[in-house]
């Protein structure tokens, strides 16, 4: 049984969905004895899923089974064997798919939500082998721009600033748009020897706030210079995009 519901728009119920409901009403009844075995999320092409990451292939299955039962309210058994089709997937897409899993699997790290999990499961989508060519670059473009939107809740804001004196504070802005708080690291790096400031600090963003953290800089000698300024998790990976504060 494949598993990939499709909603409607911004949680409306339309025909579509009332449908789907009765389908797996009738489903459910007509399968009352037999055993179910749940396909992975997103019925993905097994071969290249299992090449380009084979961590990301077992959280498809389970996530695929963990739908199956609470759509059947029963218990089920991953099928990781049955292979549907082949995807003749381009490198292109390829790229952008694993761009946009790694760029989740990284926030994964340092926050893990329901909704993370759904947009993580949705990936798998334009690797299945029956998507026409045309309507796999349609889904892989909106799979990309849902996947920076999302890991774009947390990010730190670029700015202009003016540094007057040789030690100053200054104020760097952190936005946290999920519903939780979420810990990571600040990294800054200088782009020249102009400026001196402690390369990483570990903060604490609370859930839907904007925050300013002051950082003490050193300034060595006159003139223009940048920071770097990303998120990363303990590992030193780095989280979202970065930002750049020109002094």
């Amino acid at each position: 049984m494949a598993t990939s519901p499709r909603g409607t728009a911004e949680g409306r119920r339309g025909a579509g969905a009332l449908a789907a409901k009765s389908w797996l009403t009738r489903l459910a009844l007509s399968t009352g004895g037999d055993h179910i075995y749940a396909l992975a999320y997103g019925n993905p092409d097994i071969a290249i899923a299992r090449s380009l990451a084979p961590s990301e292939f077992t959280f498809y299955l389970a996530y695929g089974k963990s739908q199956v039962e609470k759509q059947l309210k029963r218990k089920a058994t991953a099928d990781e064997l049955t292979v549907t089709g082949t995807s003749n997937m381009s490198a292109l897409f390829k790229k952008d798919y694993t761009q946009s899993r790694q760029s989740l699997s990284k926030l994964s790290t340092v926050i893990n939500t329901p909704e993370i999990e759904a947009i993580r499961a949705n990936l798998s989508v334009v690797l299945n082998p029956y998507m026409k060519k045309e309507d796999r670059e349609i889904f892989t473009k909106d799979a990309i721009f849902s996947v920076e939107k999302f890991v774009n809740k947390l990010r730190v804001t670029n700015g202009n600033y003016q540094l007057t004196s040789k030690e100053v504070k200054v104020p760097i802005t952190l936005t946290n748009d999920f519903d939780v708080p979420v810990t990571l690291f600040l990294n800054l790096s200088p782009q020249n020897s102009r400026v001196q400031v402690g390369g990483e600090y570990k903060v604490t963003i609370a859930a839907k706030s904007r925050s300013q953290l002051a950082v003490p800089f050193t300034v060595i000698a006159p003139g223009a210079t940048s920071v770097i300024a990303k998120f990363t998790n303990d590992k030193g990976q780095k989280i979202g995009k970065e930002a750049t504060l020109t002094l």
